[in-house]
């Protein structure tokens, strides 16, 4: 059952922008835009346009800026996603610019 559902849950999560495998995990490279999810907490979220959620590890301070449409690549370890369950794909950003 849980295989079941890492299956689906990796076929849902990690389906938008081009993606290709490396040593450091999944590369992503996709549209969005910076969403402010908690303000008590300040954690922003990044929503793409295939409504896919990635919670970036480490943003930079210029682009906490909710509704802010960007242009990013980073990677994802797929190792960790096994027993992870949060409201998104975290993601260590590599590179984002403004859109």
């Amino acid at each position: 059952m849980r295989r079941v559902l890492f299956i689906i849950f990796l076929s849902m999560g990690l389906a938008p922008g081009l993606r290709s495998q490396s040593p450091h995990g999944l590369i992503v490279k996709d549209t969005g835009k910076i969403i402010l999810a908690d303000p008590v907490s300040q954690t922003y979220m990044i929503r793409t346009k295939a409504n896919k959620i990635y919670l970036p590890v480490a943003l930079n301070k210029d682009f906490m800026q909710d509704g802010l449409k960007i242009i990013f690549e980073g990677n994802v370890d797929t190792a960790r996603l096994k027993r992870a369950r949060l409201a998104g794909i975290p993601i260590t950003i590599n590179r984002i610019i403004k859109q």
